[in-house]
């Protein structure tokens, strides 16, 4: 009797396992990853670190002398565990060295820092903090080698445990505000990363700061940055599901909206509730405009070419009788089925684009079109010039509206006997500052081209200098 007594509680323990399902195998495993890290003895790197070189190398002049003295470092702290200590004048330094002239030196530096944030853990958060703004400004450099080892190490400092996601919202809000898109889109995707490898409740806690930065980008000029913040909303979305989002994402329009759907959809969660109830029908086609009963559908390649579309008079007298659009512009029949093929395959590129850029082209496109019927353009140049630089304006962002606004200003130049000096001087400004983006700096180039040709270029030279 005894010895059946003995043997009935193991038969429950083994019941008890045998019906454990996979979250229980899954936090076993990531017990034993903690338990690889926490039975490894922790190593000492201070010690020989300052027997070594390092101290006296990082103040050299030569650059190959501080790269050694800096690989020292990444090699002790290489080590699957590092005994925690006083790591702050090591920190102090390595932020000088990331942000050293020379590539090497700042690549070692950064290799560095992500070993030492997978060695200490978060031993390693307070400076991790301190390291943290200077690593998302340094990805505005554009050398893959540069690059890469900063999103490993950013992602080592995350996944280690040494940065949170609360703790990093405004350093987060700053990169995405930085004059360089590459920062941005970079900063985005290690967003993406953070929430990918973050629990559930992690992000319940943040999306409520994450949202506004992500729907922010979405209005981006660089099709990059909007791409990254996408993937991040998708991200977001896939570890809370749409159910947080969705007062969120009201604010965004329909065409995102409808983007971010599709985006969530193809990764085979199924559709995302991200419509209202209310809104079933299709956005491919672009905006509608509703006008009591009926609508007319206009697609963002037609807005965009500048073609307008005009509704008929409801006949509500008339059974059966249903308003239809009808263009402005008279084309064959020929012209017109083939324009309305390719409508499909515009529309889809013209996704990324917001009713507020679109709007914006519109109206630029539709000014363009003007300006060019005015047969004496003498009398309106100076209106006309300060109209451009103040509407849109030089700090319009849809890169499409600007160098359409400079291709006007050209025209105006071009085409008017007389273009007064006082427009130059009041679009140079602006001009130079589009001469910095490569998108741009084509238009801006034929634009000054042409002002030289009006006013002579010793006067361009002089209002530049002065």
């Amino acid at each position: 009797m005894l010895s059946e007594l003995d043997k009935e509680p193991e038969l429950e323990v083994v019941a008890e396992v045998s019906d454990t399902g996979p979250a229980e195998e899954s936090s076993s495993a990531d017990q034993q990853e903690i338990d690889e890290y926490e039975l490894v003895d922790a190593v000492d790197i201070l010690t020989p670190l300052e027997k070594s070189v390092f101290w006296h190398g990082v103040k050299a002049t030569r650059w190959s002398e501080r790269k050694g003295a800096v690989a020292e470092l990444t090699k002790l702290a290489a080590t699957k565990r590092i005994a925690s200590g006083d790591f702050t004048e090591v920190c102090r330094t390595l932020k000088k060295l990331v942000k050293d002239v020379n590539v090497a030196v700042s690549v070692e530096a950064i290799q560095a820092i992500g070993n030492l944030a997978r060695g200490l853990r978060a031993h390693f958060s307070r400076s991790s903090r301190v390291l943290l703004p200077v690593c998302l400004e340094k990805l505005k450099e554009k050398k893959p080698s540069l690059t890469d080892a900063l999103t490993r190490t950013l992602q080592a400092m995350y996944k280690s445990g040494c940065l949170n996601m609360v703790d990093i919202v405004e350093d987060i809000k700053t990169a995405v505000k930085n004059k360089v898109p590459l920062v941005r889109s970079l900063t985005l995707n290690w967003v993406t990363f953070c929430f990918k490898t973050s629990t559930k409740s992690i992000i319940q806690k943040v999306h409520k700061d994450y949202v506004p930065i992500c729907t922010e980008c979405l209005n981006d000029g660089t099709p990059e940055v909007r791409d990254a913040a996408f993937s991040a909303f998708v991200a977001l979305a896939k570890s809370v599901g749409m159910k947080p989002l969705e007062r969120s994402l009201e604010k965004l329009d329909d065409i995102r909206r409808k983007k971010l759907n599709d985006m969530i959809g193809s990764l085979g969660s199924g559709p995302a509730a991200l419509c209202s109830a209310g809104n079933t029908q299709t956005l491919v086609e672009g905006a509608s405009e509703v006008s009591g009963n009926s609508f007319v559908k206009k697609s963002a390649a037609s807005m965009l070419s500048g073609k307008m579309t005009f509704q008929a008079a409801p006949a509500n007298n008339k059974k059966g009788a249903s308003a239809k659009p009808v263009t402005s512009a008279k084309v064959d029949g020929g012209r017109e089925a083939k324009s309305l093929k390719k409508v499909g395959s515009e529309d889809v590129e013209l996704l990324d684009m917001s009713l507020d850029e679109i709007e914006s082209c519109i109206a630029i496109s539709s000014l363009k079109e003007q300006v060019e019927r005015i047969q004496e353009l003498d009398p309106s140049v100076e209106i006309l010039i300060r109209l451009l630089c103040a509407v849109p304006g030089w700090s319009e962002k849809n890169v499409q509206v600007q160098q359409q606004t400079i291709e006007v200003i050209t025209y105006i130049a071009s085409t008017a006997t007389r273009f007064p000096k006082k427009c130059v001087v009041v679009c140079l400004i602006g001009l130079s500052e589009r001469l910095a983006d490569t998108k741009t700096r084509l238009q801006v180039m034929k634009c000054l081209t042409t002002f030289s040709e009006a006013v002579g270029p010793g006067f361009i030279f002089e209002s530049k200098i002065k």
